[in-house]
């Protein structure tokens, strides 16, 4: 898997376990790439593990656009 597109979940929100969860799993994906986590509600609450998802070396592309 190199991508993963999670977009589009506004209406249900990901919860902050929900993305810590995601997280701990990228790990266990040695060819991802890229997320698209767009469209989800994501707010400041949500600052550790946003902090966290950039600081991932393999991943070379965030989408958190329109939250």
């Amino acid at each position: 898997i190199q991508t993963i597109d999670l977009s589009g979940f506004r209406d249900r929100r990901i919860s902050r376990s929900g993305l810590r969860e995601l997280l701990d799993g990228i790990e266990l994906l040695p060819c991802i790439r890229s997320l698209n986590l767009s469209n989800n509600g994501i707010t400041d609450e949500f600052d550790k593990e946003v902090l966290e998802l950039f600081s991932i070396p393999k991943i070379k592309a965030i989408n958190l656009s329109f939250n």
